[in-house]
């Protein structure tokens, strides 16, 4: 699976499950970022797809999803997986105080409207604290259904 942020960059996905305390497994490297493999599937006719990438590193400086934290309602994602592919308007950035979802279930709910879901950390930065104090969090609503991939 791949995602295109607004900017033009492909973004390759990885299925990710959520490992002890609750914590979405993200791949390490700042230039890929992980499906949570609980939620919807692309081509779903409704749920959240959630994406989730790193904003930086420390050893690898900053990631693809670091674009998140400047989208803005009407631009355009593409989510392609192995035979599908579906655009993506984005509807809302938002920041969510903390580093856990699971208070947010929208976020991740396999109930609901169709929508994709991509969540980074996001500032500020409090390294006393543990790190990122926020998420940001793009929701982005189906241009028309998930067509077949041409190959």
């Amino acid at each position: 699976m791949s995602v295109r942020l607004p900017s033009g960059i492909w973004v390759p996905v990885a299925a990710a499950g959520v490992g002890n305390g609750g914590v979405l497994g993200v791949p390490e490297d700042v230039d890929r970022a992980g499906w949570w493999r609980g939620g919807a599937r692309l081509g779903d006719p409704f749920g959240a797809t959630l994406i989730a990438g790193h904003v930086d590193s420390t050893d690898q400086g900053l990631g693809a999803f670091a674009e998140l934290l400047g989208v803005r309602p009407g631009q355009q994602v593409r989510v392609r997986s192995k035979h599908l592919e579906q655009v993506f308007t984005i509807r809302s950035r938002r920041l969510v105080p903390g580093r856990e979802l699971r208070d947010v279930p929208q976020v991740f709910s396999v109930r609901g409207e169709r929508r994709l879901t991509l969540v980074t950390c996001a500032p500020p930065y409090e390294p006393s604290r543990g790190g990122y104090q926020n998420l940001a969090v793009v929701t982005a609503t189906p241009v028309g259904d998930a067509e077949r991939r041409r190959r």
